[in-house]
């Protein structure tokens, strides 16, 4: 039996995503109308609660859980910028990974950061972005 709480909902989710300040946020830009967006992890009664498009309507035990089981820690060509209230740029570099493998550039907590090679999908690698150093 799980102490975490239901999953808010009606009012109280209302009041979550108006009044609370996400605990970590990603934000695209898909370069086309209607192609951006955001999605957002907030505290939520001693756990974490993610939204987004593919909102799961679960809530995690930890903010790390809540990125890794909501699946809001992959980047793609889309991906803007990464930013935690919580969580270390360092801590969040360590936990992002890539679909494809490809080079990409984003902002992890307004620090400019690049991907490196990813071998193994989805891959345990210890870091799968590091700051950009030219």
């Amino acid at each position: 039996m799980s102490d975490l709480p239901a999953f808010p909902s009606g009012d109280e989710f209302d009041d979550l995503v108006d009044s609370v300040e996400p605990a970590y946020s990603v934000e695209w830009d898909a370069d086309r109308p209607g192609g951006g967006g955001a999605a957002h992890v907030y505290p939520w009664k001693g756990g974490y609660v993610v939204v987004s498009e593919m909102g799961d309507d679960v809530v995690y035990p930890t903010l790390e859980a809540a990125i890794t089981g909501g699946e809001v820690n992959y980047v793609t060509g889309a991906t803007v910028s990464i930013d935690s209230t919580e969580l270390t740029t360092e801590a969040l570099a360590g936990m992002l990974r890539t679909f494809d493998g490809e080079d990409y550039r984003i902002e992890i907590n307004g620090e400019p950061y690049e991907s490196v090679e990813v071998t193994d999908f989805p891959g345990d690698a210890p870091r799968a972005f590091q700051p950009v150093t030219a």
